[in-house]
């Protein structure tokens, strides 16, 4: 990242006053809070403005007037040979102003450096100054589906959430671990091998499609589940195996329950490609249960207390915001909670420098993980602000009801993508004359964009509808469109030869040329903030206004027809650094560039 563009020179500028000022309390300020971008209607202030004084005065108990004063004249005083921007302090605010000069200097140094080497490649580079730095190794646990069962809407939410957030850790980090956790063990195993023993197996079942397998293997689950629910016979039955399958020992069933594992497990191999996710390490259940036996045996009458023949966590008794938990059972089995703890434990070991762990879930599983969590620090101070939850909201059906994955009624992952895909194929014009093979791969690129930015454009914590004619638009707030303009900056330089040497600072720029190159410049400072933040929905944003903005100028404006060669070269130059910052974003997005559309 070139920390000599405008926006980080203004950062490092006020950092600088603080750091000089108030070296006591600098390092309680948050590099994020140095500055923010004006809103366009209220530009006359400037493009930028920090509240940073209000900060600053509340922790000294003094005067924002009197600390923004004293910030404005601190920076002019340590940056003698000029700026190029202004301050402007305004009852505690401070406004920052940009000469269009500036903002054209900003353009050429984006572009030589973008050009250079591209974001996706140096994503590794930037230490920002807070809590993740260059050197640190973080873990993020997303996907998470469970053998024995289809792939659904939540794991498809998850893996798509998790994968950004990888993304976005990595430019603020130095390595990212990806990790999934399944579940290969459990009630739900024992229902579904259960289901297919009943059912049977169909003739020529190993040859077909894994897809088409995995469905028929969800029916037997559901089957199982249903029958687990209404017959006491059966419900005895599927606890053998249970016990069975637990126990690991070689029977018929224990064959069957490894035949639809491997046979789950190549299903979602290949969802993880269509998706492109990669995971550097998978932790199945059966992997880590023993270990999970083992805590809750070490911890007896310490952190856990005996109730009913259970063994359970207090919550509430350490913490008004917690619940309690049960650990293991009176069978003396241990429960998702007990297994997550001997997941974290196991991740820690296998990985020592760690210096944090994410776990991507659902909101409903949040009291959950605050026990788990108080329970891992409670352990080990190691863990201490060390494994972090971070919860997501649901995609809802258009009627505002939650796609379910009880007794068969639901939609599947595949389910979803499989509509996608075809929705998106019918979307591509005819008269374009794609042949099959390059309309199939445009229609798998335009949708997942659509999908991918329709679950990244929401807080990760809300719910939201899922709507195919909403979601993969051309118009409008979507993927698709993101990808239209994508595709038409590129069109317009592929073939021009001008380059950002002609570009020149003295030009008069228009309106819509001067809100474009702003929106560009704060490009780099939403990745970051994006990036410490957690929230992949300010990228979407965004790339929604370049885009907008990028298709008012080039609808009002001639490029390759412009009046002079410099005009054109700075013409070209926004195409060139739109398209470079679309593909960018994109990328944090999980979204592959293409160049027809």
């Amino acid at each position: 990242m070139n920390k000599t563009l405008l926006t980080f020179l203004i950062k490092k500028s006020i950092n600088d006053a603080i750091q000089d000022l108030y070296p006591d309390i600098s390092g309680e300020i948050k590099y994020l809070d140095i500055i923010q971008f004006i809103p366009k209607e209220q530009r006359e202030f400037g493009i930028y403005k920090t509240t940073v004084a209000f900060i600053v005065a509340k922790k000294k108990s003094i005067s924002p007037v009197e600390v923004a004063n004293q910030i404005v004249s601190k920076v002019i005083d340590l940056n003698k040979e000029g700026l190029g921007f202004n301050l402007k302090s305004a009852g505690g605010y401070i406004n920052i102003s940009v000469s269009d000069s500036s903002l054209l200097a900003d353009l050429i140094s984006m572009l030589e450096s973008e050009q250079a080497t591209r974001i996706k490649d140096k994503i590794d580079t930037l230490n920002v100054g807070d809590e993740d730095k260059t050197n640190n190794e973080v873990m993020i646990e997303f996907g998470q589906p469970n053998t024995h069962k289809a792939f659904h809407v939540g794991h498809l939410k998850s893996a798509i959430t998790g994968e950004s957030l990888a993304r976005l850790f990595q430019y603020i980090s130095k390595k990212v671990v990806r990790v999934n956790y399944f579940g290969d063990v459990g009630m739900h195993v024992a229902k579904c091998t259960w289901g297919f023993i009943q059912k049977g197996e169909p003739s020529g079942f190993s040859s077909w499609h894994p897809h088409k397998r995995m469905q028929y293997i969800d029916e037997c689950y559901v089957f199982g589940a249903k029958e687990f629910k209404e017959n006491i016979k059966s419900e005895q039955e599927i606890r053998e195996i249970n016990k069975l399958i637990y126990k690991g020992e070689n029977c018929f069933e224990l064959e069957v329950y490894k035949k639809l594992r491997d046979y789950s497990l190549e299903h979602q191999k290949l969802v993880w490609e269509v998706l492109n996710i990669n995971f550097d390490k998978s932790y199945p259940e059966s992997e880590v249960y023993k270990d999970a036996i083992a805590i809750v045996d070490k911890y007896k009458d310490k952190i856990f207390k005996k109730s009913d023949g259970a063994w359970i966590f207090e919550g509430e008794k350490i913490k008004k915001d917690l619940k309690t938990w049960v650990f293991q059972t009176g069978e003396g089995n241990p429960t998702y909670s007990a297994k997550d703890l001997g997941l974290a434990v196991r991740k820690f070991d296998e990985f020592p420098n760690l210096t944090k762990g994410y776990i991507t879930t659902s909101v409903e599983q949040k009291d959950y993980f605050k026990a788990v969590i108080k329970v891992l620090e409670l352990i080990d101070e190691k863990f201490n602000g060390k494994y972090i939850h971070i919860p997501f909201g649901w995609m809802l059906r258009e009627s505002g009801q939650k796609f379910s994955s009880r007794m068969g009624d639901t939609v599947k992952g595949m389910d979803i993508l499989n509509e996608v895909f075809a929705e998106a194929k019918k979307r591509i014009s005819e008269s374009k004359g794609y042949a099959e093979e390059e309309k199939e791969e445009i229609a798998k690129n335009v949708g997942l964009a659509g999908l991918k930015f329709l679950i990244l454009s929401h807080k990760l914590h809300e719910d939201f509808n899922y709507n195919p004619d909403q979601f993969l638009s051309l118009k409008g707030f979507s993927g698709p469109y993101i990808l239209y303009t994508l595709v038409r900056a590129k069109s317009i330089i592929n073939n021009s030869n001008a380059q950002v040497t002609d570009i020149i600072t003295s030009l008069q720029i228009s309106e819509k040329e001067r809100d474009l190159l702003i929106e560009l410049v704060k490009f780099q400072t939403v990745i970051e903030d994006a990036a410490i933040t957690r929230e992949p929905y300010k990228i979407c944003q965004t790339l929604y206004s370049i885009s907008k903005l990028y298709n008012d100028f080039y609808d009002s404006h001639p490029v390759l027809q412009a009046e002079s060669p410099q005009i054109k070269a700075f013409r070209l130059g926004l195409c060139k650094l739109t398209a470079l910052y679309l593909e960018d974003g994109l990328y944090f997005l999980g979204i592959d560039s293409i160049e027809r559309m």
